[in-house]
Order: C-alpha cells, then structure tokens, then sequence
C-alpha cells in the first residue's frame, strides 16, 4: 500500500514534469534552430514543404530531467540531426552531388582553392569534412574555414558547402513527445513463486512489482523524448550551387 502510494504521487510528479519540459524544450529547439532558418531565409527554387520529420529519439532518466539540464544536450542533438536531414534530403531530392575530399584533394590547399573558386561561401553539418590534415598549415586553413559562414554542429561526419542564397528553410512547427514504454516494451519477466513481475532497475537492482505499480515504475524511471520538425525546403535551380562533402579513411 505504501509503496503503490508512493508511485502514485510520482506519477503526479511525472505528469507534471512530462509538461514543464516538453514546453521548454519546444522552447529551447525554436531558438536553438533560429540561427539556421534565420541565415537561409530568403526564398529559393521550388519549394517543398515535409511534415513530422523526426529529428531525434532518445532515452532519457526522469530525474536528470528533473535535476539535471538535459535540454541543452536535446537540442544540440536535434539540431545536428536536423541537419543531416537537410543534408540527405538534399542529396535524394534536389540532387546535390556528393564529394569525398580525401578522394578528390590532394591538399588542404587543393581544398581551399575549390571552395574559393567555386565560391562556397557557407559551410554546415560536421566540421570533420573541412578540418586540416597537414597540420604544418594549421593558421592559414583554420583562418580561410573562420572566413566562410560557418554552421557547424555535432553531426557526424558529413558536411555541406553552399553558396549565398542557395538554400531557403522555414520552421513551420516544432512537436516534442515525451513517453514511457509499456511493460511489454522493457525486459520484464513473472516470478513462478509469487507470480509479481521481475523488474531490474537503472541501478541493477531486481525488485518485484504488482503489474499496475511496475507500469508507474518503469513512468517514472525514464522518458523517451521525440522531436519532430515541419519544415519547408527551397533550394536553387542550380544544382552546383551546393556540394556534399564527406571525409573518408586518412590517406
């Protein structure tokens, strides 16, 4: 009786916490993707609208939610997922070629004069793409990659070079869930003596559950946060306007 009482008044407490964080972490991803849309706003090429993208998954602790910022990690992580996205939508869809640069340059300044001449003036995604590989010209590379609009985020190893108003981006919603899974979803099996679910904790340790107290258990212990974006695309008539660039094994 106690312990069902207890869980009760955290499943209160979850309740609560489940919209507390969806409205600030709504609030944190809107600004957090402002500088993007802010930086490709003007209107390009045909426009394709996407709906309900998700733009992450991932398991949270409720009480890191609750003692802990993990916002700034959500939206970090959604916006370099986003990214990717844009990225590969990019490739499918609009047809933007993709480059391997370990491939293609023989140099750091081979990569630089490509850039330059081909004037791709904004570079996004991940910065392992653009990095320098012979060290002994760290100043002059790391000062012409400063001179370009960077939008680098803590996607993986793929980035994007793109010209002035070649890309246009409209928030047009963001949706944030918070859910838990349900019994059936979590490794959980029926004791044989008592017939109580079997349930081992985040720490390891095995406690036996009535079926209704182990769902407000498992409520409690961790969220699963998804976000999800509605979006509107523009890219240029001009497919040379952008180029993919991936960074294979070092040569």
């Amino acid at each position: 009786m106690i312990l069902s009482s207890f869980l009760g008044t955290l499943y209160n407490l979850a309740l609560t916490i489940k919209e507390r964080e969806i409205k600030k972490i709504e609030e944190i991803i809107i600004d957090k993707f402002k500088s993007y849309f802010d930086y490709f706003s003007k209107q390009c090429g045909t426009l394709e609208t996407y709906e309900k993208v998700c733009v992450l998954s991932i398991k949270e602790p409720t009480d890191m939610m609750v003692n802990y910022d993990c916002r700034g990690d959500i939206s970090n992580y959604a916006n370099a997922k986003f990214i990717e996205w844009i990225i590969d939508t990019l490739s499918s869809h609009f047809g933007v070629s993709i480059i391997d640069r370990n491939s293609k340059f023989n140099s750091d300044e081979d990569f630089r004069n490509y850039l330059q001449s081909h004037n791709y003036n904004i570079l996004v995604g991940s910065r392992y793409p653009f990095d320098i590989i012979d060290y002994q010209d760290y100043d002059k590379h790391n000062e012409f990659i400063s001179s370009r609009g960077c939008l680098f985020s803590v996607a993986r190893r793929k980035g994007m070079a793109l010209r002035k108003n070649s890309l246009f981006l409209k928030l047009n919603d963001v949706i944030v869930e918070i859910s838990t899974p349900s019994i059936e979803d979590v490794r959980v099996k029926r004791s044989k003596e008592s017939g109580l679910y079997v349930y081992t904790t985040v720490d390891g340790v095995k406690l036996e559950f009535e079926k209704e107290d182990l769902q407000k258990y498992i409520y409690n212990e961790y969220k699963v946060v998804k976000v999800y974006v509605n979006v509107t695309i523009g890219f240029s008539d001009n497919v040379d306007d952008a180029v993919i660039i991936t960074r294979s094994s070092e040569k």
